[in-house]
């Protein structure tokens, strides 16, 4: 009987990750999304059975990239949780444009009218789309910055904040996440597979999500 149940379990799992690769399998002519058997109808959902499925916003990086194109890949797509670019976000909310790091844009941003962060959310959100993570890679800002960025994603709706890992990043966001009420949340790539790489020093700094 044991059995049986973990192999149902298998199954329904497989049948459930196999529906959601098929949100991969998209094509674009002329800025306009084709699925393979696949198109939403109304607002998106993304949610098989229970588990929650999206999209990092820079997937579309060489298309139009407004909120209101993105809304409409997600729409096209089918996607309702997203994980939001910061630049996106910045760049709605009127940040001046400048090098990173510029004395006009650090000023901006400890000024930042975070209505803006919220009007953005509830544009998202009319369209059944959710901002779960806010992707501001605020690590070589100052801390006042990166404290900003914490506000400017709770207002989004989003958990966190996310940034590319390493010892710098988790040992700065770590706290002001925790400050904040939030999580820092950091993306890996081949790191794993490193000869002796854990998570465990990063997991420390506070708790960070990795």
């Amino acid at each position: 009987m044991k059995n049986t149940k973990n192999n149902l379990s298998r199954r329904k799992f497989l049948g459930i990750t196999t529906a959601a690769a098929g949100l991969a399998m998209v094509s674009w002519k002329d800025g306009i999304a084709s699925t393979s058997g696949f198109q939403s109808a109304g607002k998106p959902n993304s949610n098989f059975g229970g588990v929650q499925v999206g999209a990092i916003t820079y997937s579309w990086r060489s298309m139009p990239g407004k909120p209101e194109d993105i809304i409409r890949y997600c729409q096209q797509t089918g996607i309702s949780s997203i994980e939001l670019m910061g630049d996106v976000a910045e760049k709605f909310a009127g940040i001046p444009e400048g090098k990173e790091g510029s004395e006009e844009r650090i000023k901006w941003r400890l000024a930042a009218p975070l209505n803006k962060f919220k009007e953005l959310r509830k544009m998202f959100g009319d369209a059944g789309i959710k901002i779960h993570i806010a992707k501001f890679s605020p690590a070589n800002w100052t801390e006042a910055e990166i404290d900003y960025s914490f506000k400017a994603a709770k207002a989004l709706g989003a958990i966190g904040v996310c940034n590319e890992i390493g010892d710098d990043a988790c040992k700065k966001m770590g706290p002001i996440a925790k400050s904040n009420g939030m999580v820092a949340i950091f993306h890996n790539h081949l790191q794993p597979g490193e000869p002796g790489w854990n998570f465990e020093k990063f997991l420390d700094y506070s708790l960070p999500i990795c």
